[in-house]
């Protein structure tokens, strides 16, 4: 029999959090009785890592032993006992397993190995027992050894010599698999184990977060790339996986975050997110909405066709029924790009009518000329013609039909008119289906899984999002985002670019629609120069040899 042993954390399972420390900042929300500042937050989070390090020595030492080495104490802190069981459940609510390591766990136990589970860890194997079997990696007949268990650690290779003579396993026949450069591949190694190196990967982007910290006084951008990561790993493989989970979900959470918390401020009580392109976030905010429970969500079918030249009467009455249209209580309507128009219209028809203006809240404002003819009452993350004096946020202004067509996908039905019933009840009209594909002016192939995979995803990200507690750092979240959808629109890393390979639009003025970026040989680069796709430089980058993009990349960045 071959027996193949397993590290856990980082190789079998990860933090959604990413670096263990990590998770000490999330834990420090919850060590008080009450709220604290955050140069109190920070003193705790350092004061738990020295009391790591001062019982690194012991090796039986225990999460009790390190919260009873912890030299910190404040009138608002939660007792011993109180902050191991909080980290606990944290720790455990933070891990996911890697599902290609599900995959090759159970390949190997099928081929009758014995699989066990080796960990130095503070966590002792009747907790992180009924972890790894609920994650599905540690079935009936596995074995599991733990560092605080049994005083040995894998790092000094006791652990291992320990398990070979307990298990009675030849050191030749033995593999073991884990992340650790020294404990978990030179030390078995040197004592003839046959070792393999696993490494859960950060992407690009991801790495680029990680080594850069946006803020010095928190984890922000590495918490964030290790939630992207974890991200990658658990979801289903897709080519537009690490376009959404890297690029769309932290830009379209954070914003709609701090939407929600504009409502708050301003005692908005319902806001209202406009069809079609708000309907994703719209979807992003019913999941945040425990965190803002006073505040009610509607989705809004509305267009500029029917907000301009429908039925007036429906119209007015399909406001009033779904409550925008109010006397007594300010509403908000959410979208993503407006040239601010349709709220000043929308506010003269619910003025003309006797009703209270609506605030707009938005992701970008894009009008060139003054906007002074805009309302007080709204709200914009980007506006146009301030950010394009900024080289940095410039390109990014190019790919709008990213942010509305692609990221934001959808397979509704324009509205087109309101119409009342005979209950004179009114009721949106949409656009039929004909009409619809002629006049709209991009597209994606296979629009509606499309539509559910990426909602998908920015679902999965906003509940990390909320467990990871990054929602505390949602300024430094959206400048990351931000920063980063620039640098993409700037000079893209080909490793995002396959998920546009579906994606059509048009020129403006032009009918014939295009693919976004296309992936050619040679010769047809050469041809075409990347003038048949809308994005001709990313279409360049994607098709070129890599000695030849890098040539490219550098032409780029000096332009």
């Amino acid at each position: 029999m071959r027996f193949v042993s397993f590290d856990i954390f980082d190789t079998c399972i990860i933090r959604k959090c990413g670096d263990p420390q990590n998770l000490l900042d999330i834990l420090s929300w919850s060590a008080f009785r009450e709220s604290v500042d955050n140069n109190v937050r920070r003193e705790f989070v350092m004061a738990r890592r020295m009391a790591d390090i001062a019982t690194y020595d012991n090796a039986f030492a225990r999460l009790e032993d390190i919260y009873a080495a912890m030299a910190y104490s404040h009138p608002l802190l939660k007792s011993t006992d109180e902050l191991v069981q909080i980290e606990k459940e944290l720790e455990r609510e933070m891990l996911v397993p890697v599902s290609a390591m599900l995959n090759r766990i159970s390949k190997l136990r099928q081929q009758g190995n014995q699989i066990l589970f080796i960990s130095d860890m503070y966590l002792p194997g009747e907790y992180l027992s009924p972890i790894l079997k609920e994650n599905g990696l540690m079935k009936s007949g596995d074995k599991l050894y733990v560092s605080c268990d049994v005083g040995k650690r894998k790092a000094s290779g006791e652990l291992y010599k320990y398990i070979h003579k307990k298990e009675n396993i030849p050191y030749s026949s033995w593999t073991h698999y884990g992340d650790n450069e020294k404990s978990d591949y030179t030390v078995p190694k040197s004592l003839g184990i046959h070792a393999e190196r696993i490494q859960c990967q950060y992407s690009p982007y991801q790495f680029q977060w990680f080594r850069y910290e946006y803020n010095p006084q928190n984890r922000v951008a590495e918490t964030l790339s290790g939630v992207c990561r974890a991200l990658n790993i658990v979801l289903p493989n897709s080519p537009h996986k690490l376009f959404m989970v890297d690029l769309a979900a932290p830009l379209f959470t954070s914003f709609t975050y701090k939407v929600m918390l504009r409502a708050q401020t301003d005692g908005i009580k319902r806001l209202y997110f406009c069809a079609r392109d708000a309907g994703t976030i719209y979807k992003i905010a019913e999941k945040l909405h425990p965190l803002f429970p006073e505040c009610e969500l509607h989705y809004l079918f509305i267009s500029r066709d029917a907000l301009y030249k429908g039925n007036a009467e429906a119209r007015s009455l399909y406001f009033q029924q779904c409550g925008l249209a109010s006397k007594d209580e300010r509403c908000a309507i959410v979208d993503l790009r407006t040239s601010g128009k349709t709220l000043c219209v929308l506010n003269n028809q619910l003025k003309n009518e006797g009703f209270l203006p609506v605030k707009g809240y938005f992701f970008e404002i894009f009008c060139t000329g003054t906007i002074s003819n805009i309302p007080d009452a709204y709200y914009a993350e980007l506006q146009s013609p301030y950010y394009t004096r900024m080289p940095s946020c410039r390109p990014m202004f190019n790919h709008h039909y990213l942010v509305e067509m692609y990221i934001s996908v959808h397979n509704e039905r324009r509205t087109i008119d309101y119409q009342l019933d005979n209950d004179n009840r009114a009721w949106p009209i949409y656009a039929d289906e004909e009409t619809e594909f002629s006049e709209d002016s991009a597209a994606m192939l296979n629009s509606a899984h499309r539509c559910k995979e990426h909602r998908n995803i920015m679902l999965a990200f906003t509940s990390y999002f909320v467990e990871t507690k990054l929602y505390k750092h949602v300024n430094d979240v959206f400048a990351i985002a931000i920063r980063q959808w620039g640098q993409f629109s700037d000079v893209p890393n080909v490793k995002y670019l396959n998920a546009l390979e579906d994606f059509y639009s048009s020129k403006p003025n032009e009918t014939d629609r295009l693919p976004y970026v296309k992936k050619m040989n040679m010769i047809e680069l050469l041809l075409t120069r990347g003038n048949q796709t809308l994005w001709k430089q990313a279409s360049i980058l994607y098709s070129l040899p890599t000695l030849l993009r890098l040539l490219y990349v550098m032409k780029l960045k000096k332009h």
